[in-house]
């Protein structure tokens, strides 16, 4: 008898999202927990497994998504049609483009279709479906942009004492995992949740159809992600009572867990304050946008050696350069402006052992 497969809770009452790839085709024989289909949720991307062993009699888009030929009942795989043949890596790259695979000739041994036969032509526009977590950024992004009015502080700090400070922890580290987890990053989460301690609005939320500010009681660092599919925020929860080590360990394995497509839903909500390394990739200085329902975002850039003036003398430091935005509905620049200067403070004297 068919088995119809509706689509299944993926967590937090997640029951329908927006389906990027099917691993699967009419016809093909399957086994119970083989990859079914590549499904866009608000917060994620997630893998639907198949639910039985047997063959796939139809696919669809809605509730039932797919209905099954148990395995007592199955004819010989040999009768279904052929999969094209494809590595994890070009089936991976082929939904990012929203290319479907059948339609194309694979230039490899066998048919096989290799990344170069996923290129378009150099004489050939390509038109490229706006989909998955590429849609949802472009959404959020326009949005943030259009309701919330920026102000920037831009500042340079002096980071030899924090350099100093990240060696140290480093060396007193006896775990290698620990040690490569130490970078910058969790250093200035635990300056960024320390000094929103001092400055409460800049750790708030505004309702302009209720007419209200909530100052946040809760101080969950969001680490701003370079992702396969574009920017992914998983959240940092109760940063300012954690230890450097704690976060050091905790960002690491949530921007892994990004980075590899396995974070939970859970893991990207309850942000009230974002923290963006775009030093990480070369850049120098950038302007960060605010993630609606936040008040402030933190970016920081490279480090670099740079002259500056310290007592009539021209020397060379590790500069930092810090970019904050703040919602003016929000923040003043006197407001934000002082949230800045503490964190200049501590990058210039950084906290010690498990200060907090």
């Amino acid at each position: 008898m068919p088995l119809e497969f509706k689509f299944p809770d993926v967590g937090e009452g997640i029951d329908g999202g927006e389906l990027l790839q099917w691993h699967v085709a009419v016809g093909q024989a399957v086994r119970e927990d083989d990859p079914l289909a590549d499904v866009q949720t608000d917060k994620a991307t997630v893998v639907i497994p198949c639910p039985t062993t047997g063959r796939v009699l139809e696919l669809r888009v809605g509730e039932v998504i797919a209905v099954f030929e148990p395995a007592q009942t199955a004819p010989s795989p040999e009768t279904a049609p052929p999969r094209p043949l494809a590595s994890p890596a070009v089936r991976k790259r082929a939904a990012e483009l929203g290319v479907d695979l059948a339609q194309v000739q694979g230039s490899g041994p066998g048919g096989r279709i290799e990344p170069t036969d996923l290129e378009p032509t150099e004489t050939s526009d390509r038109v490229v479906p706006l989909r998955g977590v590429r849609r949802t950024i472009a959404r959020t992004m326009t949005e943030a942009w259009r309701t919330i009015p920026h102000i920037i502080d831009y500042r340079e700090a002096d980071a030899t004492e924090l350099l100093s400070r990240r060696e140290q922890l480093r060396q007193q580290a006896e775990d290698e995992n620990l040690r490569r987890a130490l970078t910058l990053t969790p250093l200035l989460v635990q300056i960024a949740a320390q000094a929103l301690r001092r400055h409460p609005y800049v750790n708030a939320a505004v309702d302009m159809d209720r007419e209200e500010i909530t100052l946040r009681g809760e101080y969950n660092i969001g680490v701003a992600t370079a992702a396969p599919d574009g920017l992914i925020v998983p959240v940092l929860r109760n940063a300012d009572a954690k230890s450097i080590q704690q976060i050091a360990l905790e960002v690491a394995e949530l921007t892994a867990a990004a980075r590899e497509r396995r974070l939970r839903p859970e893991q990207l909500a309850g942000g009230t304050f974002t923290v963006n390394n775009y030093g990480s990739l070369g850049v120098w200085l950038g302007t960060p946008i605010i993630k609606p329902g936040e008040a402030a975002n933190l970016g920081f850039g490279r480090v670099q050696e740079r002259p500056i003036a310290s007592d009539g003398q021209v020397i060379v430091r590790p500069i930092v350069a810090l970019a904050v935005s703040g919602d003016h509905r929000v923040l003043d620049g006197h407001t934000l402006g002082a949230f800045v200067t503490d964190v200049v403070a501590a990058i210039e004297d950084p906290p010690r052992a498990d200060e907090r």
